[in-house]
């Protein structure tokens, strides 16, 4: 029988108990450049939002980054849309 565990990647992800409330700082979440006017007046918001960690999961070069769920909308803020991803940990304060 084969170790599926063999390399040790279960040992890199951390499971939070409950998820742990949180702000999460979109411009370091979403890279921002150049954009046309139509994207900034309709495209989605860059800000802080609130958002929760769900675990975390450490990189090669031993950074750990958040899995978080948040919610971002566009400007008008008549569209909503619920992400789930992994984001630096220095995009997120805790509540």
């Amino acid at each position: 029988m084969v170790d599926q565990d063999a390399d040790g990647w279960w040992k890199t992800w951390r499971v939070l108990p409950e998820p742990l409330p949180v702000r999460v700082y979109l411009p370091w979440v979403f890279t921002s450049r150049d954009v046309p006017l139509r994207v900034r007046v309709a495209g989605l918001t860059s800000r802080t939002v609130p958002g929760e960690v769900l675990g975390w999961q450490q990189t090669l070069t031993g950074e750990w980054w958040a899995l978080t769920r948040f919610e971002v909308s566009n400007r008008s803020g008549r569209a909503h849309l619920t992400l789930t991803q992994l984001v630096s940990e220095g995009a997120v304060r805790k509540r």
